[in-house]
């Protein structure tokens, strides 16, 4: 009788290992297909079905994953605001020691209200006005991109957390006007001059509120990385 043949040690965790990878890969292909479908046919329009294929996946391979088209938008949601947060984040990790750090951070945040991230997280919201469930997890992701997206603000600029509830207030002001400026301009209510305008008077006001800190904490940070 011949020998049976040892198995390799190791090859059922690569498999595992390769399983995982490709299950993964799967999912971020499928989030990526969805936040698609939320931007060009609008969250109405948007099904397993379509979905599926815009993945270019079985309706199958996608229920596998997200069983129904709430389970999408659940993951979709968290998907889009963590990838909101990595843009803002990464933009505003390369600020050039002689720009306006106040300037800086407004136009980083029109910048991304202007990506298809944010255009899908629109039509995610308005769909939630009517949808318990949906509301619900939007309003606890948003929550928490907010206050991850300000925290390092915070970390790095003693004048803010010593004056919370101002530059909380401030951070309002100014996130709430430019994703209501991002409204107006995606229906084409705003013009281009009509933005850089409003962004340029926007960090004059929102200076003001923060006392001119802005500028003294940008000096600080410039001061320490030269040393």
């Amino acid at each position: 009788m011949p020998a049976k043949k040892k198995k390799a040690p190791g090859n059922g965790v690569h498999r595992r290992t390769w399983r995982t990878k490709k299950a993964s890969n799967t999912r971020f292909r499928i989030l990526e297909a969805t936040l698609d479908c939320l931007v060009e046919i609008g969250f109405t329009n948007t099904s397993i079905s379509t979905i599926a294929a815009k993945a270019g996946l079985s309706r199958g391979a996608v229920q596998f994953h997200f069983p129904t088209k709430s389970a999408a938008m659940e993951a979709v949601t968290n998907h889009i605001l963590q990838r909101r947060l990595d843009v803002y984040r990464a933009d505003m990790a390369k600020i050039p020691a002689s720009e306006d750090f106040l300037e800086h951070a407004l136009n980083a945040y029109w910048k991304q209200v202007t990506r298809p991230e944010f255009i899908a997280q629109q039509e995610i919201a308005l769909a939630a006005r009517t949808d318990s469930h949906l509301a619900e997890v939007l309003g606890t992701a948003y929550r928490e991109y907010v206050t991850r997206s300000r925290e390092p603000f915070l970390v790095e600029f003693a004048a803010w957390k010593a004056s919370r509830d101002r530059y909380e207030m401030s951070a309002n002001f100014a996130q709430y006007l430019i994703e209501g400026m991002a409204w107006g301009y995606t229906n084409r209510y705003l013009t281009d001059d009509t933005v850089v305008e409003m962004l340029a008077n926007l960090r004059s006001v929102v200076g003001t509120l923060l006392e001119g800190r802005p500028s003294a904490a940008r000096r600080r940070r410039t001061g320490r990385s030269r040393r």
